[in-house]
């Protein structure tokens, strides 16, 4: 039986996703993971049950599975390295989207696909973009990584924001894919860096470029670098996004069931992430409420804790009307519906970002977009330089108390004239902090250039 160049390629990558097994390090991780795996269990309960942040177990993030088996299948058969961008969750999908059509509009016959974690995301990803090859984001362990290197053949990785997943970061190095950190993210936990040098050394040193935030976030990752790593710091591709584009009927059906306000004010939260910050929202929209008309618009960042969210409103006497059933006015508007909440903000009149509350953080540039001052909880997680860009430029508010999400309400509320300033100085901030995306792709293509120079 004779070999093809086809049936070698083949074989040849089936060999190398192999190498993964015998990395004695990557072992040991492993080793280390089932060791701990009751404590990991453990944790996940406890998210699930006392904070209702548990993800579901996700049978194709262990069988490496395409969403899109037919269009991915196409696209492999294509000539052309293949570039896979792993996004977590619908927080990256923006910059997911827009680096990939920055992309093609230089490179049309690009090969990308989008590795995506959350199944609600992938969902809606695949309903916006019916032609994109979508696969699911392995579970990091050894097993599913294989399988998902040997199915998905990778050429280039880019992983936006989050690099800590050694099985798939080393996974993929030992099976010859380039990979590169975008929007990067290093926090200096004294404690942690204490035990955690050889493991960022480790994973760092798997990378070809990594491109981080901010000076802050590369000067704490300079030592772990491997010595032929490309770095920069580029700043936040997420000035760079303009608004997610939606279907013109979902905007009409937006803007619709918001109109039923009429000319009452509305306050936005968008991204609680649990009960207790839905309380925290809740008890400051009703503070408001005692000495100013206003309606909230509230988004839970799962929309399948929507039915807890209204029944903790209707148990303190307010009104519900959720977005996804189109009901009429009422005290609490509640946007239950994914990949809509980036739109709705342009009708506030202020918005509160969550997961700051007592988690790291969500995005706050949305809002700031449409000229809408934020205000955001005081834990800073992974936002604390565009947060403190915000208090700079005197659009963004740490709140940590009822009492003070109330009075910035209040505040804004009360002050109609101000308005027009404070959307000048929002977008002017937003204006002023962009240029990364040009600079990371410039990167991408070096990358590329040289994958490609090598014969891949």
């Amino acid at each position: 039986m004779s070999i093809t160049r086809a049936n070698y390629t083949e074989r040849s990558r089936a060999s190398k996703a192999g190498r993964c097994w015998w990395d004695l390090r990557l072992a040991l991780w492993n080793a280390a993971q089932l060791l701990f795996l009751p404590l990991s269990l453990i944790h996940r309960l406890r998210r699930t049950v006392l904070r209702s942040k548990g993800e579901p177990f996700i049978v194709g993030r262990w069988s490496a599975m395409s969403l899109t088996p037919k269009i991915t299948e196409e696209l492999l058969d294509r000539p052309g390295a293949h570039i896979v961008i792993v996004g977590a969750s619908f927080g990256e999908f923006r910059l997911v989207d827009k680096l990939t059509k920055a992309l093609r509009s230089e490179r049309p016959g690009a090969k990308i696909t989008w590795a995506i974690r959350d199944s609600q995301t992938a969902d809606h990803v695949i309903k916006m973009h019916p032609d994109q090859s979508v696969v699911l984001w392995p579970y990091d362990w050894i097993t599913p990584v294989v399988r998902w290197l040997r199915q998905t053949k990778p050429d280039v990785i880019v992983f936006v924001e989050r690099w800590r997943f050694a099985n798939l970061v080393i996974g993929s190095r030992r099976y010859g894919a380039d990979l590169m950190l975008v929007n990067g993210r290093c926090k200096r936990r004294k404690f942690f860096f204490r035990f955690a040098k050889p493991y960022y050394r480790w994973l760092f040193g798997a990378f070809g470029s990594a491109l981080f935030q901010n000076e802050e976030d590369m000067a704490n990752a300079a030592e772990f670098l491997g010595r032929r790593t490309t770095s920069a710091s580029t700043g936040d591709i997420k000035f760079d996004l303009s608004h997610i584009p939606i279907e013109p009927e979902r905007a009409v059906r937006v803007e619709k069931w918001l109109a039923n306000a009429g000319d009452t004010p509305i306050l936005a939260a968008g991204s609680t992430v649990d009960k207790v910050e839905d309380q925290f929202v809740l008890d400051s929209f009703a503070s408001v409420r005692k000495t100013h008309a206003a309606k909230l618009m509230i988004a839970p960042r799962r929309p399948e804790r929507a039915a807890d969210l209204e029944k903790l409103a209707r148990d303190m006497g307010l009104t519900v009307s959720r977005r996804s059933k189109m009901q009429g006015d009422a005290d609490v508007y509640l946007l239950d519906t994914l990949g809509e909440l980036s739109y709705a903000y342009r009708f506030a009149t202020a918005a509160y970002v969550g997961g700051s509350l007592n988690g790291m953080g969500h995005n706050v540039i949305e809002p700031l977009e449409w000229g809408i001052p934020v205000s955001y909880g005081m834990n800073r997680g992974n936002f604390a330089a565009i947060q403190e860009a915000c208090e700079r430029a005197g659009v963004g508010t740490r709140v940590g108390q009822v009492s003070q999400l109330a009075v910035h309400w209040l505040g804004v509320l009360n002050s109609p004239e101000s308005r027009e300033d404070i959307g000048q100085r929002c977008k002017s901030m937003v204006q002023q902090h962009r240029g990364a995306l040009g600079v990371t792709l410039s990167e991408l293509r070096r990358l590329l250039n040289q994958r490609e120079s090598q014969g891949s």
